[in-house]
């Protein structure tokens, strides 16, 4: 049998805190993609005058630099923040469950 933490104790607590931050993580991202239309991250983009042209699905999304470069970020941080959150999750439910069969 597999042991699952729950909430109330030190792994499951972990646990749904990295949920949480997956979740918001994620979703932060798909807004992101929902005002813009793109993402600057991985494609990249091209400088045409005072706008960076971002290809999309066969049309071009036109960014300010600021706003390239934000979204640019904030397409690293989401994959790095959604990595970190999944290996992290992994570890947790691997110490768990040796935790679990040591006390079997």
């Amino acid at each position: 049998m597999q042991f699952v933490p729950s909430p109330t104790d030190r792994i499951g607590r972990k646990r749904l805190f990295l949920t949480v931050v997956f979740a918001a993580n994620f979703l932060a991202f798909l807004l992101h993609m929902w005002v813009d239309g793109t993402s600057a991250f991985p494609p990249g983009g091209t400088l045409r005058g005072d706008h960076y042209a971002v290809i999309s699905h066969g049309r071009e999304i036109l960014f300010t630099p600021g706003a390239y470069w934000f979204s640019f970020v904030h397409g690293i941080l989401f994959l790095v923040v959604s990595l970190v959150c999944i290996l992290w999750m992994w570890h947790l439910r691997r110490k768990a469950c040796s935790a679990s069969d040591a006390t079997i």
